[in-house]
């Protein structure tokens, strides 16, 4: 079996050019292949190989103390999914499209746990009376599959093109909320 990971970890790094050589480095030793991004901001991964080459490999970046906290998703699969191994150092690891969206700016947002989520939603507002709506970011095929009651949709990620989609009418469910979301100056 195949073990295949997705990760992204948000934390200063001083020199992407040389975490990105030694990702490689590793990487290259276990015999994965993917793809490995690395930016100031910090990294995203997916990588597949054999269990013991992908455990090798986590082990040593959570020993670094920058990625101690980093979550791995894995899924198992009979081949491959990846044809070769790729690392770049790139300006971010993902793209808020706004210049003042970096994710190390800000402080992350507080948890709240499910039931409370449950609730705000069944009474449509915070326990400060703040609107709350759910906004579904999946895909149309994933929507299709199923969604939450009452959940904005914003199928294909069309709220996050704010300067391309000017005067236009949106194309998801989260319309009356448009504004709302595409005006915050900050990640959610």
């Amino acid at each position: 079996m195949i073990a295949n990971t997705a990760a992204y970890h948000f934390t200063p790094i001083a020199d992407p050019d040389a975490l990105c050589a030694t990702l490689l480095e590793r990487a290259t030793a276990g015999g994965l292949r993917g793809t490995i991004l690395v930016a100031g901001e910090g990294i995203n991964l997916f990588l597949a190989g054999t269990e013991t080459g992908i455990a090798d490999f986590y082990a040593a970046l959570h020993a670094d103390p920058r990625f101690a906290g980093l979550r791995v998703k894995t899924s198992y699969s009979q081949m491959q999914p990846f044809a070769r191994l790729k690392a770049k150092v790139k300006p971010e690891i993902i793209s808020f499209r706004i210049d003042d969206g970096q994710p190390l700016a800000y402080p992350r947002a507080p948890s709240v746990d499910p039931a409370t989520v449950q609730r705000w939603l069944r009474q449509g507002h915070d326990d400060a009376g703040k609107p709350v709506v759910m906004l579904d970011t999946r895909n149309t095929q994933e929507i299709e599959y199923g969604t939450f009651r009452g959940c904005a949709g914003a199928a294909d990620h069309q709220v996050h093109r704010p300067a391309r989609r000017t005067g236009a009418a949106p194309r998801c469910a989260a319309r009356q909320h448009r504004g709302q979301l595409l005006h915050r100056r900050h990640p959610l």
